[in-house]
């Protein structure tokens, strides 16, 4: 697990907006489908910390 810096103090509105912003960010530089979800999921695990697992199938 990683720690995003910066992000300790957002509420959970600005998570999802963090979480938002960098998914169409992703989606305009990552042409690798597996890769973008793992992304995501990654940042959506770090950001919510009560939250045990973030995946797909």
């Amino acid at each position: 697990m990683f720690e995003i810096k910066g992000t300790e103090n957002l509420d959970y509105n600005e998570k999802l907006d963090y979480i938002f912003d960098f998914t169409k960010s992703q989606l305009k530089s990552e042409d690798d489908k597996i890769a973008l979800i793992s992304n995501i999921s990654a940042i959506i695990m770090a950001l919510f910390k009560d939250i045990n697992w973030v995946g797909f199938t």
